[in-house]
């Protein structure tokens, strides 16, 4: 990743690793967006139950967590075409 953005002329600034917990991430996420660069958060296996990383964005953000109808759309598509609940 950082010589991702190397190439593009940016420079990395910082790196945490932090738990997947709701109020430190909540916490850390204010922080970092008030500072006014670009945050980049990645991390987990992916979207899974105790993934609290959008919900923690949001909430840093003070916005709602709103379903975008299209990604469920194409997420719902892929995931049938796999033959997989919709549930997994």
């Amino acid at each position: 990743f950082k010589s991702l953005l190397e190439s593009h002329g940016l420079k990395l600034n910082q790196v945490q690793y932090l738990p997947d917990e709701p109020d430190l991430l909540v916490k850390q996420l204010r922080r970092s967006f008030s500072d006014g660069l670009p945050t980049f958060v990645t991390g987990g296996i992916g979207s899974t139950p105790d993934d609290h990383t959008r919900q923690a964005a949001a909430a840093a953000l003070d916005l709602p967590v709103v379903r975008h109808p299209e990604a469920a759309k194409f997420i719902e598509g892929v995931t049938q075409k796999r033959s997989e609940p919709l549930d997994s």
